[in-house]
């Protein structure tokens, strides 16, 4: 591509983002151009001159070198596993969609910078040794990855770490939207996605976890349509072992204490809903004590408010900033570049930036 070609494809992927049409992002600029203006230069057909240049970017909220960076990805080759709510609007899938594909490119670009290799293959390699059939078969697979990581049955402290230990790199998505996750595989490079906003921590583990499961379970074709719940069978597996939850509600039970229940979910990070369903998967409890349960928590919204609320405090580590704040230490970036890596200001960067 020419600097023309990029710098038509760099503005409409910002519009994009930043949720415009041409006639709302005309109007954003005062109309001091017309939304036919705006497609000539998406199209190449036009270029702006230097007054209307600093009027987009200040209007998109990008610089100038963002306009004009080489594109490294064939995005139109990326196979997106994309996981959202009936409620998700075209625009709002297509503002997620050019959010995730520039943070990869920067992850990416960040990573080249800094010499580090993609090693997820390893992990996959291990994990596909055994075909995935029922939930059976994913937990079975969740147990594997534990040991592969030596985290024996012990509560984890922060699913981020477990996921970027497997060489699989995270990105968060903040969006008003119902999105579950995303993930996808590209230059050799496996990323997760995930919605940063409006979720509890819970969930947003679990999440983590059942897009780790998409990527990992080695399902036939002809059993694709069970992937969702060996997906969430995998997932409850990894945050929760099936030992450890029998070890704390025992092997069969009728009645259980919200109590029992929100210490469960403080020490693994996991909702009582997603308790109560794997309780009912491995037998503690019956598939109509579950009904039960659900006819409760609706019916008495104070009590559905406590079950619902958040107690696990995970360690919200950010392996992209840590690996930013390495390359500029090392001096292998400017701090206008960590600036740009990071979507803040050289002031911010620099009053973070302490060497010791």
């Amino acid at each position: 591509m020419n600097l023309q070609e990029i710098f038509s494809q760099r503005l409409k992927n910002a519009r994009i983002r930043r949720g415009y049409s041409n006639r709302s992002l005309a109007e954003a600029m005062e109309n001091i151009i017309s939304a036919e203006t705006l497609r000539n230069y998406e199209n190449g057909k036009s270029f702006p001159n230097s007054d209307i240049m600093e009027r987009l970017l200040a209007v998109l909220n990008v610089k100038i070198d963002d306009l004009f960076r080489p594109f490294t990805i064939d995005w139109s080759k990326v196979n997106f596993s994309f996981r959202k709510r009936k409620s998700v609007t075209k625009v709002q899938e297509e503002i997620i969609m050019q959010q995730i594909k520039d943070d990869a490119e920067h992850y990416i670009e960040l990573e080249e910078t800094l010499n580090i290799a993609p090693t997820i293959k390893l992990l996959i390699d291990y994990c596909h040794r055994n075909v995935v059939l029922n939930e059976a078969d994913a937990r079975i697979t969740a147990q594997s990855m534990r040991k592969y990581l030596n985290l024996s049955e012990e509560p984890i402290v922060s699913i981020q770490d477990v996921v970027e230990r497997c060489g699989i790199k995270l990105l968060p998505v903040t969006i008003e939207a119902k999105m579950d996750g995303v993930n996808f595989e590209c230059n050799g490079h496996v990323f997760i996605c995930y919605n940063s906003g409006g979720e509890n921590i819970e969930r947003r583990r679990f999440t983590i976890a059942h897009e780790l499961g998409h990527l990992l379970l080695n399902i036939p074709s002809q059993h694709i349509e069970k992937e969702e719940k060996l997906c969430d069978a995998f997932a409850s597996e990894l945050i929760l072992p099936s030992v450890k939850l029998k070890q704390m509600l025992g092997e069969n039970r009728h009645n259980i204490s919200l109590r029992e229940l929100k210490q469960i979910q403080s020490l693994f990070g996991m909702s009582v809903d997603a308790i109560m369903y794997s309780a009912k998967e491995h037998n503690i409890i019956t598939e109509n004590r579950l009904r039960t349960y659900f006819v409760i928590k609706r019916t008495r919204e104070k009590l559905a408010a406590e079950i619902d609320k958040s107690v696990f405090q995970e360690d919200d580590k950010n392996r992209y900033e840590s690996l930013v704040y390495r390359a500029l230490s090392s001096e292998m970036i400017s701090v206008s570049k960590a600036a740009y890596f990071l979507n803040t200001t050289v002031e911010n960067v620099s009053s973070n930036l302490k060497l010791v």
